[in-house]
């Protein structure tokens, strides 16, 4: 499993030595009369690094004991760098749901019309491998809804829709691109604020 890390601005690959990871996905998609439809998933993981021998470079000064991992330099010396077993794999929630309504109806005989609300949970999740709490993201909800129209024989469709609702600030990513010895300093990426639009399709 190769990982990759920003470090004072240059991104370094290494190799975790092993790692595990498990989980439990169910879906389930359900018509409930005879206009609205029920979607939704919901997703549970475990993940834990084995063995992960990578430098940190907020703590320079290790010592020589069986938790860090101790290399030859090369010069009749040695290097430790932390072994970070135990930790999350980053980008990797441990819960993650999503449900969507779906209540859509003839209109007239050529004409159909339909409304759809979403919702999606992602759980609390790491952004770096060593599991900062200031290079992670909380547990956060979004929530999108559209309306529209599309010809009953499929050929256009048309919807206007808004995503992110309840305009929810969030991280989609996060990277320790700035560290000093006692510091880490992140930046990265805001999540999409609230957004609207209208879309026109049309099928050949």
């Amino acid at each position: 499993q190769q990982l990759s890390q920003v470090t004072n601005l240059a991104t370094q690959t290494s190799n975790a030595g092993s790692s595990s990871i498990w989980g439990l996905e169910a879906e389930f998609s359900a018509l409930v009369g005879d206009y609205l439809r029920l979607d939704g998933n919901i997703a549970f993981l475990d993940t834990e690094f084995d063995e992960l021998c990578t430098t940190d470079t907020r703590n320079t000064a290790l010592a020589l004991d069986p938790g860090n991992c101790t290399f030859d330099d090369g010069a009749g010396g040695t290097f430790v760098t932390p072994n970070l077993a135990g930790n999350e794999l980053p980008r990797a929630p441990d819960l993650t749901a999503f449900l969507a309504a779906t209540y859509e109806r003839s209109l007239t005989n050529t004409l159909d019309g339909f409304v759809r609300a979403e919702w999606q949970h992602t759980g609390d999740q790491f952004f770096s491998v060593f599991n900062r709490p200031n290079v992670a993201q909380d547990a956060y909800d979004l929530f999108n809804a559209s309306i529209g129209v599309s010809a009953s024989d499929g050929r256009w469709n048309a919807r206007l829709w808004v995503r992110n609702l309840a305009d929810e600030e969030y991280f989609s990513n996060l990277f320790e691109s700035g560290v000093t010895d006692a510091l880490v300093i992140p930046q990265g990426f805001a999540g999409p604020p609230r957004t609207w639009g209208v879309s026109v399709g049309f099928n050949f």
